[in-house]
């Protein structure tokens, strides 16, 4: 067995994270641990570092099945993400975090398999949500063309009407809507949270599954091996 087949095969046996981050900034980190938290990930590790560092670190070890990398200062973003992918296992979620709102920057890391990125000052609220975007579909992106990054327009939500020309009844109907929306947004997004650990515990036991029938299949191709080397040894 060659050097690099070793490398693999000790490689392919490690655990696999929930989720690694690559963060450059303290800001960032807080935020991406916060959202862990609430969301409950049994496994996951936070690295200081940027795309490269990641590019590094994943030549040698498992793939997370949710990965976020800063490309922050990157001069060539999308050549780091093509290096990405080439020591990257198959299947895995990026979510790109940088410093750039660029909508043709977006376009491009989404063209290029990245199935978000996220404009830094970043939130709990926003990372949540496109996490659980990727964790629910499948590391697909609905890919929004027109997408908005300017987050801050994005927080302020769509423009009312004015309340100097309701009068009071309609204030208190359009307050009740309001009230009734709010609350049914809240209750979905929390349903969504309470079943973001069941279906990382369900993609696990796909994953040990999957495993095991690796296993039984190189266990089996080796016994045959086996079988042809003592005929080989010993003919009839």
């Amino acid at each position: 067995m060659t050097g690099t087949a070793v490398a693999k095969e000790a490689v392919a046996g490690q655990e696999r994270l929930q989720l690694r981050a690559f963060v450059a900034d303290d800001e960032t980190r807080s935020v991406v641990e916060q959202v862990v938290g609430d969301l409950m990930i049994p496994a996951a590790a936070i690295h200081r570092g940027r795309i490269d560092d990641a590019i590094q670190l994943l030549g040698r070890q498992r793939s997370p099945r949710v990965l976020l990398v800063d490309i922050s200062a990157c001069e060539l973003p999308l050549s780091a993400v093509n290096e990405l992918a080439e020591v990257c296992e198959p299947g895995v979620s990026v979510i790109a975090i940088g410093d750039r709102n660029d909508v043709g920057l977006f376009r491009e890391l989404i063209n290029h398999g990245i199935s978000d990125y996220l404009v830094k000052p970043i939130t709990p609220s926003l990372l949540q949500r496109s996490l659980l975007t990727v964790v629910e579909g499948g590391g697909q992106h609905n890919r929004q063309t027109d997408r908005d990054f300017d987050q801050s327009t994005a927080r302020k939500g769509p423009a009312r009407q004015d309340p100097g020309n309701r009068c009071p009844e309609e204030e208190r109907q359009a307050n009740r809507r309001q009230t009734g929306q709010e609350r049914e947004a809240e209750g979905i997004e929390k349903e969504r949270v309470a079943r973001v650990p069941n279906h990382i515990a369900d993609t696990e036991r796909a994953d040990e599954q999957r495993d095991e029938r690796r296993d039984q299949e190189a266990e089996r191709d080796n016994d045959r091996d086996q079988e042809k080397e003592t005929t080989r040894i010993h003919p009839g």
